[in-house]
């Protein structure tokens, strides 16, 4: 399922342990009511929040999302998912596999992420995908160019989804890194909030 859309929305009800009813404040949808789902049934999301809007499969369906963070970016209002870059710290010392990434994170499904971490003082880069998928990508991470590593995984990464970096939180000042790298590029740098499903 690719998503189309993210923008901002206000949560207005917890309609179910994993789902929220909400109003869209920004972009092309602003005004209209939606679902939003978040994993974590422990969490009580409130206020104003990031979300992907998910393409409807029929004009009278119900519009319905995945919830990203409640820490909205500076100045960010609303874009295309193709103008995003979503990205996440990993507290972890193993590199995360998919299924982790998606347990860890709401905005689902993850079809491919870039992977990055601290090596030898150099950022060390991993295109994270299923087998087949890798066999068919061709792409080379060796550059030591953080701008240059996200270029590379922005020319390879399917459209058709949210693109993901998941980076180590060993990695010195990563977040300002990062969203700095993002912007430089012309997108939009969006931090993931942990989903912490126990």
């Amino acid at each position: 399922m690719e998503f189309n859309e993210v923008f901002i929305a206000q949560i207005t009800d917890r309609i179910g342990p994993k789902k929220y009813a909400a109003k869209i404040k920004t972009g092309n949808a602003s005004g209209s009511d939606c679902l939003i789902r978040c994993r974590n049934y422990h969490k009580d999301i409130t206020g104003n929040v990031v979300i992907t809007l998910k393409p409807s499969r029929n004009d009278n369906e119900t519009l319905f999302g995945d919830f990203v963070t409640s820490n909205i970016p500076t100045n960010f209002e609303y874009c295309e998912s193709q103008n995003a870059i979503f990205h996440g710290s990993w507290q972890e010392d193993d590199t995360p596999n998919i299924r982790k990434v998606e347990l860890h994170f709401n905005p689902n499904p993850i079809r491919e992420f870039l992977y990055l971490e601290d090596s030898e003082s150099e950022i060390a880069a991993s295109y994270i995908a299923p087998k087949k998928i890798r066999k068919s990508v061709d792409c080379d991470f060796t550059r030591k160019n953080l701008n240059s590593i996200i270029r590379e995984y922005i020319r390879i990464a399917n459209p058709d989804y949210h693109k993901t970096i998941i980076i180590n939180q060993k990695i010195p000042d990563y977040k300002s890194r990062l969203d700095h790298e993002i912007k430089q590029i012309g997108l939009h740098p969006i931090e993931m909030e942990p989903i912490n499903i126990s």
